[in-house]
C-alpha cells in the first residue's frame, strides 16, 4: 500500500483550521460536510445525484476537472446553494480539516490516496470497492463501501447514514485513523525494503554457483 503522512492530515476536528476553512466555503459548525476531491470522471455525477435525494448537507468538490458540466446538472437538480466547487489546491489538507466525510464513488483506481488522507484525518470514507485503497475498508467500522459504485441511490444511503448518526460518524472516522496510523511512509518504506531483501536472499541462494567437482579417482 502507498504510505500516508500522519502529520500533514490530522484529525479534522481538533485542527485548528476547520472553522476559518468552513467559514470560508459557507459551511455552518453544524451541517454535514460531504468531500469529494480527484478527477470528477471518479463518481462526481453520483455524488451530485445522492445529495438531491438528501434532506441537508453540503458537498465541496476539489478538482482540477472542467466543472461545467457539472455545474449544468447542479442548477438542473436545485442544489446551487449545498454545492461548492473549490477548484485544485496545494493545500488540500485545509479541506480535510474543513469536511465531514469523504467520498469517492470511482470507477476504477489502483489505490486512491484520498482515501487514506481522509482517513487519517479522522474521517468516515464511503469509497467503491473499485477502489484499491477500499482493502483498508472494515463496512461499518473505519468505513462504508459502495457495492455499485454506479447507484447513486446506495451512495445517498450511506450518505444519510453518516448524516443522521453523527455518533457512528464519529466513531468510523477515529477507526479509520487508527488503520492508518500503521501505514505511515516509515513503515511502508521498511516493509518495502524487506520484501526486496526477501527477494534478494532467495535469488542468491537460487543461483548459487555450484561447487566443482572433483576429478575421478586414479586407479593404481
Amino acid at each position: 500500500y502507498h504510505g500516508v503522512d500522519l502529520e500533514a492530515f490530522t484529525p479534522a476536528h481538533e485542527n485548528p483550521l476547520r472553522s476559518m476553512v468552513r467559514a470560508q466555503w459557507g459551511l455552518n459548525a453544524d451541517e454535514m460536510a460531504f468531500l469529494f476531491v480527484g478527477d470528477m470522471r471518479k463518481g462526481g455525477r453520483q455524488c451530485i445525484h445522492a445529495l438531491s435525494q438528501l434532506p441537508a448537507g453540503k458537498i465541496l468538490f476539489v478538482s482540477r476537472s472542467a466543472i461545467e458540466p457539472y455545474q449544468a446538472l447542479v442548477a438542473e437538480l436545485g442544489l446551487t446553494q449545498r454545492v461548492k466547487f473549490a477548484g485544485t489546491s496545494s493545500h488540500v489538507e485545509q479541506f480535510y480539516a474543513a469536511a465531514d466525510a469523504l467520498l469517492l464513488p470511482t470507477h476504477y483506481d489502483t489505490f486512491a490516496m484520498v482515501v487514506a488522507e481522509a482517513m487519517a484525518a479522522a474521517l468516515p470514507v464511503i469509497v467503491s470497492r473499485e477502489a484499491g485503497a477500499s482493502e483498508l475498508i472494515e463496512p461499518g467500522v473505519n468505513g462504508l463501501l459502495l457495492e455499485d459504485f454506479s447507484d447513486a441511490g446506495e451512495l445517498a444511503g450511506k450518505m444519510r447514514l453518516l448524516l443522521e448518526d453523527r455518533g457512528l460518524a464519529a466513531r468510523i472516522g477515529l477507526a479509520a485513523r487508527r488503520t492508518v496510523e500503521r501505514h505511515s511512509w516509515d513503515y511502508v518504506a521498511a516493509q518495502t525494503m524487506l520484501i526486496y531483501e526477501r527477494l534478494l536472499s532467495s535469488d542468491q541462494l537460487t543461483h548459487r554457483p555450484a561447487k566443482p567437482s572433483l576429478p575421478p579417482a586414479r586407479m593404481t
